[in-house]
């Protein structure tokens, strides 16, 4: 408000759990959707009105890190192929779906719903019980982001005997 008398009063719309306060005048926003719009209503002493809005874009510039390469030869180490998250995206929902195929295109490996970072999750470069042989393999990952949004990431993995 340009040339508003103090003392002033804010009104933010909506005033859901995304603000840190709604009647404010500097309020922090924690995103959850891909796109918002805020509205803010500013009241002056005087009974003048002000009314304004923003919109808050979510960029998702998050990732994940799968192996390039395994050795699931029980020595404990870098045994089993698993999905990792990076930066702020280690503590997301499940992975909707992480698969495996072999150079045919076979699935080899599935697992839906799982924890990201947890090894218990992950291929042991078996299929139907049996090791597989040493080779390239492809892998596909669906996660949910907080707004809901589905995203597919997409690799190869070497597995090495």
């Amino acid at each position: 408000m340009t040339n508003g008398t103090a003392p002033f009063t804010y009104i933010w719309n909506p005033a859901d759990s995304s603000l840190s306060c709604a009647d404010c005048s500097d309020v922090i926003i924690t995103a959850t959707e891909a796109i918002k719009r805020y509205d803010c209503i500013v009241t002056d002493a005087n009974g003048c009105i002000g009314e304004d809005f923003i919109l808050i874009r979510t960029h998702k510039n998050q990732t994940i890190f799968v192996a390039n390469a395994f050795t699931p030869n029980g020595d404990g180490n870098n045994d089993v192929l698993f999905v990792q998250g990076v930066g702020r995206f280690q503590s997301v929902r499940p992975l909707v779906r992480f698969q495996v195929f072999d150079r045919w295109g076979e699935l080899v490996f599935e697992t839906i719903d799982a924890p990201i970072n947890n090894e218990n999750y992950g291929w042991d470069g078996t299929f139907k019980n049996e090791k597989m042989n040493s080779g390239m393999f492809v892998w596909v990952v669906e996660v949910t982001f907080e707004d809901g949004s589905v995203q597919r990431f997409r690799g190869s993995v070497f597995l090495m005997r």
